[in-house]
C-alpha cells in the first residue's frame, strides 16, 4: 500500500501478513483483534489511533509519527522501531518482547502495566513520561535521555544502562537487580522506596538528588560523584 489515507477506519479480527505500508496516513482508526505479521511500515503517520488485544509480530517501523495513540492489551514481538516518534501513547497492559528502538522519541507517554523483555533501547529520549507497574528484563538502554520521567512499581532485572542521562526524573517503589549502570547521569533526580540489589554503578554522578527509604544490597561502587545529596532512611548492606 503506498500513499493510502485511511480516516475514522474500524477493523475488527483481521490478519495482515507481509504487507508493506509507505506513506500511510492512518486517521481515528481502531484496530481490534488485529494480528500484524511480517509487515513494514515507512514514511507512516498514525493520529488518534487505537489499538485492542492486537498482536505485532516481525513488524519493522521506519520514520513513522504515532500522535494520540492508545494501545491496550498489545503483543509486541520481535519488533524494529527506527527513527520513530510517539506522542501522547497511551501503553496498557502491553508486552514487548525482543524489541529494537533506534533514535526513538517519546513525548507525553505513559507506560502502564507494561512487560519488556529482551528490549534494546538505543539513542532513545524520554520526555514527560510516566510508567506505572513496568517490568523491564534483559533490556540494555544506550545513549538515553530522560527528562521529567515518572517511575512507579518498576522492577528492573538484568539491565543494562549505558552513557544514560537523567533529569528530574522521579524513582518510586523501584526495584533494581542484577543491573549495570555504566556513565550515567543524575540530576535532580527523588529516589523514594528503592531496592538495589547486585548493582554495579560505573562512572556514575549524582546532583541534587535526595535518596528516601532505599535499600543497597550487594552494590558495587565506582567511580561515583555525589553533590548535593539527601540521604534519609538508606540502610547500606
Amino acid at each position: 500500500m503506498s500513499r493510502v489515507i485511511l480516516s475514522r477506519v474500524t477493523l475488527s479480527r483481521v490478519t495482515l501478513s507481509r504487507v508493506t505500508l509507505s506513506r500511510v496516513t492512518l486517521s481515528r482508526v481502531t484496530l481490534s483483534g488485529v494480528t500484524l505479521s511480517g509487515v513494514t511500515l515507512s514514511g507512516v503517520t498514525l493520529s488518534g489511533v487505537t489499538l485492542s488485544r492486537t498482536t505485532l509480530s516481525r513488524v519493522t517501523m521506519s520514520r513513522v509519527t504515532r500522535s494520540r495513540v492508545i494501545l491496550s492489551r498489545v503483543t509486541l514481538s520481535r519488533v524494529t522501531l527506527s527513527r520513530t516518534t510517539l506522542s501522547r501513547v497511551i501503553l496498557s497492559l502491553v508486552t514487548l518482547s525482543r524489541v529494537t528502538l533506534s533514535r526513538i522519541t517519546l513525548s507525553g507517554v505513559t507506560l502502564s502495566r507494561v512487560m519488556l523483555s529482551r528490549v534494546t533501547l538505543s539513542r532513545v529520549t524520554l520526555s514527560r513520561v510516566t510508567l506505572s507497574r513496568v517490568m523491564l528484563s534483559r533490556v540494555t538502554l544506550s545513549r538515553v535521555i530522560l527528562s521529567r520521567v515518572t517511575l512507579s512499581r518498576v522492577t528492573l532485572s538484568r539491565v543494562t544502562l549505558s552513557r544514560v542521562t537523567l533529569s528530574r526524573v522521579t524513582l518510586s517503589r523501584v526495584t533494581l537487580s542484577r543491573t549495570t549502570l555504566s556513565r550515567v547521569t543524575m540530576s535532580r533526580v527523588t529516589l523514594s522506596r528503592v531496592i538495589l540489589s547486585r548493582v554495579t554503578l560505573s562512572r556514575v554522578t549524582l546532583s541534587r538528588t535526595t535518596l528516601s527509604r532505599v535499600i543497597l544490597s550487594l552494590v558495587t561502587l565506582s567511580r561515583v560523584t555525589l553533590s548535593r545529596i539527601t540521604l534519609s532512611r538508606v540502610p547500606l548492606s
